[in-house]
Parts: structure tokens; C-alpha cells; sequence
């Protein structure tokens, strides 16, 4: 493992709290990421030709995200 890893449950209980907060975080910043990837192909002006069926399935999939956490966080 390297130095910049963490250790599973490193500093905490490994509880299903802390284990569906730190899904939520990370499923967070994929998201992020996607969205600045999003941001950069439309400043750069690429044409994508599949009609915007991209778009629709990462909004889908950011929609069922959020669904998912909420539900996480009712847990």
C-alpha cells in the first residue's frame, strides 16, 4: 500500500455511518469531475455526435446519485 493511501477505517470505527459517508464523498467527486469534464469538451467546442445521448445518460446517472444518497443518508 502506498504512504498516500489510506488504511481501511483508519481513524474511525469502519462503522456503516462513516462507510456511507465516505461513499457519498467519493461517488461526490467522480461527479465533479464529470461535470468539469462536461465543462471543458463544450468550452473546446467538440461536437459530439451521438445527439446528446451522453448528456442524458450522465444526467440519469447523476439523478440516480443523488437518489441513492438520500436514501444513504436515511440509514
Amino acid at each position: 500500500m502506498q504512504d498516500t493511501e489510506k488504511e481501511p477505517f483508519k481513524g474511525g470505527s469502519g462503522g456503516l455511518l462513516e462507510l456511507v459517508d465516505e461513499l457519498c464523498g467519493v461517488t461526490q467527486t467522480l461527479a465533479d469531475i464529470i461535470r468539469k469534464q462536461a465543462a471543458v469538451i463544450e468550452q473546446s467546442n467538440i461536437e459530439i455526435m451521438d445527439g446528446g445521448r451522453l448528456e442524458n445518460e450522465r444526467k440519469e446517472a447523476d439523478e440516480r446519485l443523488d437518489r441513492i444518497e438520500i436514501k444513504l443518508r436515511r440509514i
